[in-house]
């Protein structure tokens, strides 16, 4: 039996499979160790970063239904100097590619995420998030502000922004 080429290219970034972490949902890769063989994944979506730390919602934030569940987690997580020094180390020595998903209030500050994540070498992809609904302000960026998203994913790509 010939086993089939799963392999994709996604924008230039080669995966084993299509099989990746959908982001928010599996937090550093690391909780899920003891789950999965992280090697077998084609791809591992990190939790949303910030310049910051956040702390997310208050509980509670997850609510089982019929079908599932809801979550309004808030973007919680440790912040990209946290990530960069206490989970990229780990994510490193895994196989898949790592893609980083950033968020951000500013232009500014998804520029300034995303060079620092330019440096990283384990870091091969970067999602940028831009309409989380489960903050405050609700999905403000992709809504509220017609033709946001390629001002603000430009300078993250390193692009002058299209006006």
């Amino acid at each position: 039996m010939n086993i089939p080429d799963l392999r994709v290219d996604i924008g230039g970034l080669n995966l084993e499979n299509p099989v990746m972490t959908a982001s928010g949902t599996f937090g550093y890769a690391r909780e899920f160790e003891s789950y999965i063989d992280l090697n077998r994944l084609g791809g591992i979506i990190v939790k949303g970063l910030s310049l910051l730390p956040a702390k997310g919602n208050p509980p509670p934030r997850i609510v089982e239904t019929a079908c599932g569940m809801l979550n309004a987690i808030g973007l919680e997580n440790v912040g990209i100097d946290a990530f960069l020094r206490d989970k990229l180390p780990f994510l490193a020595r895994l196989r898949p590619p790592v893609i980083a998903n950033i968020y951000g209030k500013t232009v500014d500050e998804y520029a300034q995420l995303a060079g620092r994540l330019e440096s990283a070498d384990a870091v091969k992809g970067i999602e940028v998030n831009i309409s989380c609904p489960n903050v405050k302000q609700g999905g403000w960026f992709s809504v509220r502000i017609r033709g946001l998203p390629p001002r603000w994913c430009a300078p993250c790509a390193g692009k002058p922004p299209n006006t």
